[in-house]
């Protein structure tokens, strides 16, 4: 799952910061897991009875971040984007760990800073501009 950068919350319950986390340049590619499921609540003629769901895969926290969470999205290095969205692959736990080897690399040299509380009605550059320059 593609993203520029991703957000963490830290702090008391009613005065979170957020941390806006992200690479350098580019995007990150996220691993993640999807389904197709069957709503059988809904009638078999329904269209919308098909739901797709997914998931992104998380793991324990590289040093560099674990003053923020202890636990962050597995970013997988660019090498391993494709592998990972190949539909003819079925995954294992094999695959997850070594996509857990190869995005710990990935993670440690992630940029983050804190970015201002947002609003419903924010958009663009404000929300990843560290907090010291608003």
């Amino acid at each position: 799952m593609p993203a520029t950068g991703y957000y963490e919350w830290t702090g008391e319950k009613g005065a979170k910061l957020p941390w806006w986390i992200h690479p350098e340049q580019g995007i990150l590619g996220f691993a993640g897991l999807y389904s197709w499921w069957q709503d059988r609540s809904r009638p078999d003629n329904d269209p919308d009875r098909w739901v797709l769901t997914a998931t992104i895969l998380t793991m324990s926290t590289v040093d560099e971040l674990a003053s923020i969470h202890d636990r962050n999205p597995l970013a997988l290095p660019e090498d391993h984007w494709e592998h990972w969205m190949d539909p003819s692959i079925v995954g294992d736990q094999k695959l997850v760990d070594e996509a857990v080897r190869a995005a710990r690399d990935e993670s440690s040299v992630l940029l983050f800073h804190k970015v201002s509380p947002f609003k419903p009605e924010d958009d663009g550059i404000v929300l990843t501009e560290p907090l010291n320059s608003l």
